[in-house]
């Protein structure tokens, strides 16, 4: 009965092996019914997300609030809870946002899974999660570089990424 009860656990690391999974896809992607990764058919959002990529990329600038403007010239979107990416709703956008773009490596065209580990602390003799940490991209349990259409190369986003690390401690 032992082999059975992790059943279910490994037919889900076969399938994230494999770039599918079940959570949703992040701002500017929609997964067709087929379960790929696209880039959302609504070109507004497209060219929302490639600028807010683009202009970081090509200025070199860190994205640490006073480089790039919030709600500047390029607008933000934010998923429509619960439509795969179908719906957004416009905004401003926040650094923080910014930020979480140039750290997730799915605007590069890559499927990344385990990217992060719990953090854990001793209360009350009690093993308790606190939060997660971000993990060296070495230590990923799955990264399929070229998955699905990207904003930016994925040496683009390996540049970004250094940039920020360097620059502005914010690679999280």
């Amino acid at each position: 009965m032992v082999c059975c009860a992790n059943a279910p656990v490994k037919l889900f690391e076969q399938k994230v092996r494999r770039g599918f999974a079940l959570w949703e896809v992040p701002v500017g992607f929609i997964r067709t019914e087929e379960g790929q990764i696209e880039k959302t058919p609504d070109r507004q959002v497209q060219q929302a997300d490639h600028q807010r990529l683009s202009e970081v990329s090509s200025t070199r600038k860190c994205a640490a609030g006073d480089d790039l403007v919030p709600g500047r010239t390029n607008p933000r979107t934010k998923d429509q809870a619960g439509t795969a990416g179908q719906e957004v709703v416009w905004g401003l956008p926040s650094s923080g946002r910014i930020r979480q773009m140039l750290n997730n490596p799915c605007y590069a065209g890559a499927f990344a899974y385990g990217k992060t580990a719990a953090r854990t602390r001793i209360e009350d003799g009690r093993a308790r999660q606190s939060s997660r940490l971000r993990k060296p991209q070495n230590e990923w349990k799955v990264l399929l570089v070229g998955h699905h259409p990207g904003y930016i190369s994925w040496e683009e986003y390996l540049e970004n990424h250094k940039r920020l690390e360097a620059k502005c401690g914010m690679v999280r």
